[in-house]
């Protein structure tokens, strides 16, 4: 058994991002539909398909992927008209049962963050893969592999720990880079000073382990460099909130782990 057709409910992020992997990948994407007809038109012609209507007009796919919000997965899979095709949402955070679909049907999470405009595509992306039937893990998993992508059988359960740790890792970072840039331009400083600095952050944590390129003044203990910088933001709540809670968080971190140095 293998994938050869598909077609691709949705037009955002991810839907762009899989739908030219797909393609890429020679596939034969047989339309778009999104509740957006201008979007699904445009991500149509961007894929060279056909865009349709409505789901009634689902033409015969082997899969039919639905790149759709969390909320929406539940609502748009029950009007999908039953066939053979496998129905397939994108989800980190909805079980496999989300999908309400009487035929075959299984959950292929991309492990990224995507945003129209930026073609990462799926190259070396984990893809973590769950299917109501085992006959059909492994030509979604040739799939995953056709795209570049590394895929794993998750379950439900731990597909949701997997997503909340990269909510944790990824949007909850990249929030503390904006609320830094922020501060900056509201001191009339420039934000682009910091970037050489987020890419070592990054760079040292991938390649050392966070807990060993972690620095600072509440890694050193420093706690008048700490008392200084709460001071400083005594007119930001919210950062110097966030401020305390990470300095304290960094200190537990150090304090329980009896090989830890100063640096």
């Amino acid at each position: 058994m293998s994938f050869k057709t598909a077609t691709l409910i949705g037009s955002g992020n991810v839907a762009h991002v899989l739908g030219k992997a797909l393609v890429n990948a020679g596939l034969e994407l047989k339309a778009v539909y999104s509740r957006n007809s201008a979007h699904s038109a445009e991500l149509a012609q961007t894929l060279s398909t056909s865009v349709i209507d409505s789901l009634s007009d689902l033409p015969s796919s082997d899969l039919i992927f639905l790149a759709v919000s969390d909320d929406q997965i539940g609502p748009v899979s029950e009007q999908l008209p039953v066939t053979n095709a496998m129905a397939v949402h994108c989800s980190g955070a909805k079980s496999l049962e989300e999908i309400r679909y009487a035929g075959p049907k299984a959950v292929f999470y991309p492990f990224q963050s995507f945003t129209k405009g930026r073609d990462i595509g799926l190259k070396q992306v984990p893809i973590f893969l769950e299917v109501s039937q085992a006959n059909f893990l492994e030509p979604l998993s040739q799939l995953a592999l056709s795209l570049g992508a590394n895929p794993y059988e998750v379950s439900s359960e731990n597909r949701r720990k997997l997503h909340l740790a990269g909510v944790i890792a990824n949007n909850f970072t990249n929030h503390l880079f904006q609320l830094s840039m922020d501060w900056l331009e509201s001191q009339q400083l420039p934000k682009a000073v910091l970037y050489p600095l987020l890419f070592e952050t990054l760079s040292k944590a991938i390649e050392m382990g966070p807990d060993k390129a972690q620095t600072g003044p509440a890694r050193r203990g420093d706690s008048q460099t700490v008392e200084k910088h709460l001071a400083m933001l005594a007119d930001d709540p919210n950062l110097q909130g966030l401020y305390q809670s990470f300095t304290e968080s960094i200190q537990r971190g150090q304090s329980s782990d009896p090989n830890s140095l100063s640096s």
